[in-house]
């Protein structure tokens, strides 16, 4: 599988710059074609609202170290991707290149499946797979296995995306004057669903991520803390009910008192043996339903 036309990420500064970047959202981690088996996994992170990229790469470095053959792409969450489909569509496009120069090489027309991991951080991760599932169309994601970290919120709720934004801010007088402009975009998207009628965005993505018609998937993970103060453990558990009554295999792991995708602080061993189960157990779910 050859990648996308892209930039190294060799030349900046930053925790990022080991990583291919194909745009200012996608990341490429791809070991040289001698170096990896013939068929390697690909693994999605799909990350959240101005996650910072020391966070995001300590995941990428984890993964890498649990499958040192794996391809891996990141996709950086902004608040424009959440906000507008458009942005979303361009954001995720270079990441549905890589997904589609993956699976549908020739080498995927015999007996191999392919092995896709999407890992999904809190709602920017959510906002992403939704549109990389409607950007792929009218072709389905290959069969997959999936991490819910932290999300989905069912619906639109104000307070809830002004602790998200603001919580991936650096703290002090940054934060601070931010904060006017955060409340400013939560008020315009609150008018455009309840003055303009137009469709809440969150409800759409979560009612697509449980479709059977658009999504194939092995098994999927709902990792998500009793106490997190963006998404509610509530809309979490009313998510994995509705898709297990829609035919998916769910399994939930629920943090005691950890932060908002803050669950590898919180339990690191615990965590990571979860990841670790998925993409060894994922596969052999995946044969049987393949």
């Amino acid at each position: 599988m050859s990648a996308p036309a892209s930039s190294s990420g060799g030349g900046e500064a930053g925790p990022l710059s080991s990583m291919t970047r194909l745009s200012s959202a996608v990341y490429l981690s791809q070991l040289p074609a001698s170096a990896h088996s013939q068929h390697p996994r690909l693994i999605l992170l799909l990350g959240w609202v101005a996650a910072r990229d020391s966070h995001l790469f300590k995941y990428v470095s984890t993964y890498r170290s649990l499958d040192p053959t794996a391809t891996i792409v990141l996709i950086k969450a902004r608040v424009l991707t959440m906000s507008s489909p458009s942005a979303a569509a361009r954001d995720v496009s270079p990441a549905v290149s890589v997904l589609r120069s993956h699976f549908d090489s020739p080498v995927t027309a015999g007996t191999w499946k392919p092995d896709l991991h999407i890992h999904v951080f809190s709602n920017g991760g959510s906002c992403l797979l939704a549109n990389i599932i409607g950007s792929y169309a009218p072709e389905v994601l290959p069969l997959h296995t999936t991490i819910y970290d932290s999300a989905p919120s069912l619906r639109f709720d104000t307070g809830q995306i002004v602790h998200a934004i603001t919580a991936g801010l650096p703290a002090g007088l940054y934060r601070t004057s931010a904060r006017p402009l955060v409340y400013l975009f939560v008020l315009l998207y609150w008018l455009r669903i309840h003055l303009l009628q137009r469709p809440d965005q969150f409800a759409a993505w979560t009612s697509m991520q449980n479709n059977p018609d658009v999504v194939r998937e092995a098994i999927r993970v709902y990792m998500y803390s009793d106490t997190d103060p963006i998404i509610s453990p509530r809309e979490v558990e009313a998510h994995a009910s509705d898709a297990e009554a829609k035919g998916f295999v769910v399994r939930r792991e629920i943090f005691k008192g950890s932060g908002h995708v803050a669950h590898a602080l919180s339990e690191s061993d615990r965590y990571w043996r979860v990841i670790r189960e998925v993409l060894q157990d994922g596969g052999r779910v995946r044969a049987k339903l393949a």
